[in-house]
């Protein structure tokens, strides 16, 4: 079952699964704004240092999901894991060569899963 996201800005869906980089660089800002925004105490997910919280992370760091089971993850308090859907609080930014990903406040993260019937 496919992974479906999307992201909500005054109701209309950003186009940032357009960008040239890697696929899976959108999804791993995506969930690191929402997981940031909402437990940045949160432990035991950025690879390498099992102590780093996201709240430690640099300005413009996301962490690398690519390898992780999303539908797995379970991160009480952060409504996007728990609900598929997670309005940001904070202002969020993300660079990768000459891409650049920006949430604001207000934007509506979505993620669910679908099936072909």
């Amino acid at each position: 079952m496919p992974l479906e996201t999307q992201v909500l800005r005054k109701g209309e869906p950003l186009k940032i699964w357009d960008l040239g980089h890697n696929g899976y660089w959108p999804l791993n800002c995506m969930y690191t704004a929402a997981i940031k925004d909402s437990v940045p105490d949160r432990r035991g997910l950025i690879a390498g240092d099992d102590e780093k919280t996201f709240g430690h992370l640099a300005e413009g760091e996301c962490v690398d999901f690519s390898m992780s089971s999303i539908y797995y993850l379970n991160i009480p308090g952060c409504p996007l894991v728990e609900k598929g859907v997670q309005t940001l609080k904070n202002r969020y930014e993300f660079h990768a060569d000459d891409d650049v990903i920006i949430f604001e406040p207000g934007d509506v993260l979505q993620a669910w899963r679908s099936h072909k019937s």
